[in-house]
Parts: C-alpha cells; structure tokens; sequence
C-alpha cells in the first residue's frame, strides 16, 4: 500500500505541476523599445510654465461621499480617489492601498489640482485647465451597483489652435488594499491583469498597446478592474518601491481641434473576486479567480457549495455537507482501493518468504511473485487506481475552498469564526495553537494504521511521518479548506473501519 500512496502523491504533485505550467495566466510579450520611442517622438509632452507651479503644487482637498455600501473620499488632487471603503459584514477595507509616493486611484494629469464642479448623489465631477489651455472634467456616477460605476473624462480645447499633447490619461493603483488579517500576504498576492481574446494575462512590469477588453489590479480576494470603451494608446505597468507593488498608467497621444472636445468612456470595478457576482457583468471579470486545472468541477462545487448555503444558512455545515455527498458517491472506488490493501496486507508474510527463499534468484523471486498475486488474486496497483480518480474532484474542491470569497468571515461553530482564516483556538507566545490540523493528522495517523501494509522499520517510519507532514502543511490554511480535508479523512475511515469488519 505504501507504493500506492507515494505513487498517488507523485502523480498529484505532477497533475498540479502540469496545470501550473499550462493553465496559469500567461504573461503578455511587452512592447519593443522602438514602438516605445517612436510613441514619445511624434508627439510631444506636456510642458507647464514656471507661473503656474504653485497652482501644481497646490495641496489637494478632501471629498467624502457616502454610498450605501462604500464610502469613498476623493482628493482634488489629479480628481482621484483616496479612499475606497467597502462594508463587509462587521469590518471596513480600504481598497486604496497606503504608500509613501504620491500615487492615487484614477487620477489624471496627477500633477494638477481640480474643482469641485457638483456632489449629488451618486455623481461627482471635477474640472481642471491646463497650461496649453486644455480643460479636463471628470464625470464619476455611480449607479445601483454596490461595487461598480462609470467614469466619463472630457477633454476641451480652449485656444484657437490644433493641440497635441500626451499625457497620463489615467492611473490604477498602487497595489489593492485588504483587510488587516491579510495585509501580511498581500503583496505577494498583488497582480497586475490584463484580458483580451478572452484569455486572462498576467502582465509584467513594461508598457503594452493593445486592445484590451479590460485591465487591472488583484489580491486574493480583491480585484479593481477598468473596462475602456475604446482602444488605448499604451499601458504602462510600473512598480512601486522594492517590493514591487504594481500601480498601471494609461498613456493617451492626443491631438484635439481648436474650440473642440473629445470624451473618453470607462467603466469600473472595485471589489470582491465573488464568482456568481463577477459573473453578471459579462467581461470576464470571473477569470480572475482560480478554479485550477479541473475549473469545471471546481465551478460545479462552488455552485454546490452556495446552493446548500441557501438551505443551512452556514457555510461551515455546507462544507461538511457537500464532502460527506462526494465521499458517498466516491464511496465505490474507496471500497475498491481498501479491498486491495487488504489484499495486499494479507499476502505480505508470504511475500517476506519468497524474498528470504529466493534471495540470491531475483528472476525466480519475481516469477513467484507474480504466480503468488495470481493464486491470492493481489495486485499491488489495485488500490492506486481508484485513489487517482478520486484526486480531480478532491482538488476541485480543495481550489473552490482556497479561493472562495463566500468563505470570508463566514463562522462554523465555537471557536471557528472566520472560515477563510485558520482556526485558532489561543497562542503559545506567537505560535498560534490551530485545532483542525491537529485533530486531520490524528485522523490520517489513524488511516495510515489501517491501510499500511509495509513490514520495513524504515518504510513504516516514512509511512506515519506523512500525517505528520500534512498537519504542518496545513497549519496555517483557512480553516474551510482543513474541515473539508478533516470531513473527508474521518467519513474515509469509518467507511475502512466498516470494510474491516466486513472482511472479517
């Protein structure tokens, strides 16, 4: 049995090596340095008169609008937004992430103050003018969607002459805040997205000119998408200070008649990376998350998942629920696999007494091996089989619980609060004493009694130190992933206490 599970193990880390080679946002081939050059040569930048620096300079005031389910604070300063709060449950999350340079959601021309035109509701406009005469208002609106809105950007030429200027038409970023139990993490979680041809890219710090259907910024539970009505000139992605916060700059060459005006039109995303709700607006916002190599199940599970919800009213049960129905339904196959432990573990005296017989007659040794798993009907494969099958609907569901933002300060019972965080019942100084990975590896300590067949001191030792390595391994998981795995690991071993009473 022991050779079953290494092998299972083996081919389970080559499924998700293969998945996370083919199957992972691609990265999307920058521009060259020429299109690069030639983009700033034939059109010039926009210069400012020394008169008016202290206008420039000018500190930014605060704007505060209150929407329902965010409440946003915007600075004069460029037009952009400060602050973009969420409402979650009992917390309130900044999406604006906090960094020293001066860097702000939506802003344009950065260097420039605005002024409040009109605050009403749920429309907010700003109007600036530049040095070469160009005036600039903004147009935010906000409609009944909690999370999404438009942004309309006005550009009119005042002079009585043609002009050309390029400029920073639009910023996104730096980085996308979270709540503080995942502030930790959450510069390793920040990417900066593209999508086209419906494909997710993941873009590296450099400049793209493409036609993209939306761009954005995301972490693991969060995402701030733009979606253009129109082609842009060129995409800048940037990075902020050594840990390479990712902050996008959409670069616009623009000519504009004398007395004439151009407008542009985007919409908006910023908030949860919920599946069902990204889902409705229809640009691929949903790709973002990761549902991994098996997405079908994984969206069959998630979709599962919320449908019991509905019914229990607790995610934790649902969870329970749901892994008890697949190891049910797997059942026929776990029967299969302990079967052929048994098997094995009944034949392995008469295996030691081959190899001891036939010692120095390797050849022999296997001949008689094979006529032995013939008359003892034993194969040593046969319960590594029905294990491999199981490993897609195992991980589906294991990506589905990784990812879920359902899961997010979702309680269970007692001391488990927060389903998306590990479960914590106290701490020993700073180590966190975390229940649910403790009582899985008594479990699997449990199963690895049950189920291993090997005699060898050393292979036995290798065997129990497995249970020991997944309780480290998911220590610090969400506490919604290490329910599911302890779930599946206690109904797995009634159902062998159940075969091995059968058997008798």
């Amino acid at each position: 049995m022991e050779k079953n599970v290494v092998l299972a193990v083996i081919l389970s880390l080559l499924v998700i090596f293969i998945w996370s080679v083919l199957f992972t946002p691609r990265f999307s081939p920058p521009l060259r340095e020429r299109e690069i050059v030639s983009q700033a040569e034939r059109v010039g930048t926009v210069s400012f008169p020394s008169e008016l620096k202290p206008k420039i300079e000018k500190k930014g005031e605060e704007i505060t609008v209150n929407l329902g389910k965010k409440n946003l604070t915007f600075t004069t300063h460029g037009a952009a937004v400060k602050h973009w709060i969420v409402n979650e449950k009992n917390i309130q999350i900044d999406l604006v992430l906090e960094t020293t340079e001066n860097n702000l959601f939506f802003a344009t021309l950065p260097e420039l103050n605005y002024e409040l035109l009109e605050k009403e509701g749920g429309k907010v406009t700003f109007q600036t003018v530049t040095p070469e005469g160009i005036s600039v208002k903004k147009i935010y609106q906000f409609v009944d969607d909690p999370y999404s809105g438009y942004l309309d950007i006005e550009l009119s030429n005042l002079r009585d002459e043609e002009k050309q200027i390029a400029f920073t038409f639009l910023t996104l970023g730096p980085g996308l805040g979270t709540d503080e139990k995942g502030k930790k993490e959450n510069i390793r979680h920040l990417r900066a997205l593209g999508y086209r041809n419906k494909l997710l890219e993941k873009l590296k710090f450099n400049s793209y000119a493409d036609d993209w259907s939306w761009f954005g910024i995301d972490n693991h539970y969060f995402l701030a998408a733009i979606i253009p009505d129109a082609k842009i000139d060129s995409l800048t992605v940037g990075k902020i200070n050594q840990q390479k916060i990712p902050l996008l700059k959409v670069e616009k060459n623009l000519t504009v008649p004398a007395k004439s005006k151009v407008n542009f039109c985007f919409r908006f995303y910023l908030g949860p990376k919920k599946y069902t709700d990204l889902k409705k607006y229809k640009f691929g916002l949903e790709e973002t998350i990761g549902f991994g190599l098996f997405a079908p199940l994984s969206k069959g599970a998630l979709y599962a998942l919320n449908w019991f919800y509905k019914i229990i009213r607790n995610y934790g049960w649902a969870i329970v629920i749901l892994t008890i129905l697949l190891q049910i339904l797997l059942f026929p196959l776990t029967k299969k696999s302990f079967q052929a432990s048994l098997a094995m573990k009944k034949v392995q005296p008469l295996i030691n007494e081959l190899k001891l017989k036939y010692k120095n007659d390797p050849k022999r040794f296997q001949a008689e091996l094979f006529h032995l798993y013939r008359a003892q009907k034993a194969n040593p494969f046969g319960g590594c089989l029905p294990m491999i099958l199981q490993i897609p609907v195992f991980w589906a569901l294991f990506v589905t619980l990784q990812n879920a933002y359902e899961l997010r300060g979702a309680g269970f019972i007692l001391w488990i609060k927060d389903l998306s965080h590990p479960d914590t019942l106290f701490r020993i100084g700073n180590t966190p004493v975390n229940i649910l990975p403790l009582l899985m590896g008594l479990l699997m300590l449990f199963q690895q009694k049950l189920t291993t067949v090997a005699t060898d001191p050393t292979q036995k030792q290798m065997m129990y130190l497995m249970p020991i390595m997944f309780t480290f391994l998911f220590w610090n998981f969400p506490s919604g992933l290490v329910l599911y795995w302890f779930t599946s690991s206690l109904f797995s071993s009634l159902g062998q206490l159940y075969l091995l009473k059968a058997s008798k």
